[in-house]
């Protein structure tokens, strides 16, 4: 290694007055990343294809995205309990914690 730029790999990183990350750049791709005024992400996008999110105002967890389509259930804790696509797909995985909150899946 000789400190010569490796095209394939150069990457640039964009950032906003609050040194949240909002942009990636590399040759193959571009990433932009929207928050809203409580500094909650509200989307990505991938070359210019949004993909937004909904989040609990109270616990700032993701309850649902766009494109791909899914949504998400907790339980009191905090866990996550099933992950389910809304793409008519029908898939959804289903979450359990066991003691010392390991988390197991279960698929249908």
């Amino acid at each position: 290694m000789d400190g010569t730029a490796q095209p394939a790999l150069d990457q640039a990183f964009g950032y906003d007055e609050n040194s949240r990350l909002t942009s990636i750049m590399t040759n193959a791709a571009s990433w932009g990343i929207g928050y809203d005024a409580n500094g909650h992400r509200t989307g990505i996008s991938l070359n210019g294809s949004l993909s937004t999110y909904s989040v609990e105002p109270t616990s700032n967890r993701v309850i649902s995205i766009t494109n791909p389509a899914s949504s998400f259930a907790y339980d009191s804790a905090g866990n996550t309990t099933t992950d389910s696509a809304s793409d008519g797909t029908g898939y959804t995985a289903t979450y359990t914690c066991a003691a010392g909150s390991r988390r197991s899946l279960r698929r249908p």
